[in-house]
């Protein structure tokens, strides 16, 4: 049973024990990520994950990564639109040792300048990957298109002129805003005594005090096509509707919804789009949900003399599903998948560390896998279909990446 805890500083804690397991994950999430960010900071928060691993007061970069796998522990982090994370998973014998690694990259990370000048690198490295691949920039192109003015349209790692540009006082400054311990909370999931994990948060985790207010302006959401000129075989597209918030009352209606369109080989758009017309390799949807507002995806990939009849093919299911909605045997099946994937996720310990490390940020509940699971148990025909009729109801942004641009969102709106 998850349990929540205050620190003496005010920080807040999650905890989970499981005497099943000789392990022990532990994450500190930090509310703060691309969304707060501007234009001239875009990219900083995953730079600063990034510069936690280079150096703190008594450890060197190798010292971390010696250290920590000397123990066989995994130590390692993300950041996300809204948040950074960083986390560790140790066997239960190790557990001060690994919590003091993880609590020491956080809060006592030095921000070396010889070491900033060549983690820029690898990150402006990362970029170009990323560049280079085409599903991934797809959905990045289409979140710009989407989101428009919104900060949910700056991509996570940023630019490579900001990243370059940036400075240790910057980073600095960042940390000092929003690294606080009102604005971040502890999550312990594993074989550990309550009292253990209340005693080591309490001597390894002392975040400074700091309110920090989000503002996220509501913005004009976006129905234009972003187009990325690259020598690929494919056509990699992402079509972005309106979504749903994070916590949202009907996001167990939009699991069903993604299962039964999108989610898996027996879905409609698998079904119609590879498996009756063989136009596509892979296709399949996604949501992205975050604070106030989210958006419902779909992804394909197709070579460019079958693109148009795969987009026409896509729009025709979308319009059907508005006009006839689901039937009774996908809302089943539907169901039960999306309560199979929940319930398999819940079964590793790290996914759990990280559920009700979410909860605890963004909702400040423990929590409850048995409630979600009879919320989505409770899913009707009527949910679903009414959902599918809101969110479809504009024409999509569009992201492509291919060798020559072609109109997407025509098929969308009646131009094509």
């Amino acid at each position: 049973m998850n349990k929540i805890f205050n620190l003496k500083n005010g920080m807040r804690m999650a905890y989970t024990y499981d005497p099943n397991v000789h392990s022990v994950c532990w994450g500190v999430f930090v509310g703060v990520g691309s969304a707060d960010e501007t234009d001239a900071t875009s990219g900083i928060s995953h730079l600063i994950e990034h510069m936690c691993f280079k150096g703190t007061d008594t450890r060197s970069a190798f010292d971390i990564v010696r250290e920590t796998e000397d123990l066989g522990a995994n130590l390692n982090a993300f950041t996300t639109k809204e948040q950074t994370a960083y986390y560790i998973q140790c066997v239960d014998d190790s557990v001060e040792r690994c919590v003091e690694i993880l609590a020491d990259i956080v809060l006592h990370r030095t921000f070396d300048k010889q070491e900033l000048e060549r983690e820029k690198e690898v990150v402006i490295e990362e970029i170009a990957m990323s560049e280079d691949t085409p599903d991934d920039l797809a959905g990045e192109l289409a979140g710009e298109a989407f989101w428009g003015e919104d900060s949910l349209a700056r991509p996570i790692l940023g630019n490579k002129q900001n990243v370059s540009g940036f400075s240790r006082e910057q980073l600095l400054s960042h940390v000092g805003r929003y690294y606080t311990a009102q604005n971040a909370v502890l999550s312990v999931v594993g074989n550990i005594d309550e009292g253990e994990a209340k005693r080591l948060a309490e001597r390894y985790f002392g975040f400074p005090q700091g309110e920090v207010a989000h503002t996220y302006p509501v913005c004009e959401r976006g129905h234009r096509q972003i187009f990325k000129q690259k020598d690929v075989e494919q056509c990699n597209v992402v079509l972005s509707f309106d979504g749903l918030a994070r916590y949202h009352q009907d996001t167990y209606a939009s699991m069903v919804l993604d299962a039964v369109l999108g989610g898996g080989m027996s879905s409609i758009l698998f079904q119609r789009v590879r498996e009756e017309l063989g136009l596509v390799y892979s296709i399949y949807t996604y949501g992205s949900q975050y604070e106030g507002r989210g958006s419902f995806n779909i992804y394909l990939g197709t070579t460019p003399a079958k693109l148009p009849l795969a987009i026409k093919t896509v729009a025709n299911v979308i319009e059907e599903l508005k006009l006839s909605g689901i039937t009774p045997e996908q809302l089943e099946r539907g169901r039960n998948q999306s309560l199979s994937n929940y319930v398999f996720g819940l079964e590793n310990n790290m996914a759990v560390m990280r559920v009700q490390a979410r909860s605890l940020l963004y909702k400040s509940e423990p929590f409850d896998a048995d409630t979600e699971i009879a919320k989505l148990k409770q899913v009707s025909l009527e949910d679903v279909n009414a959902l599918a009729k809101r969110l479809f109801a504009d024409t999509p942004a569009v992201g492509l990446v291919a060798k020559e641009n072609m109109d997407c969102v025509g098929y969308f709106n009646g131009k094509q």
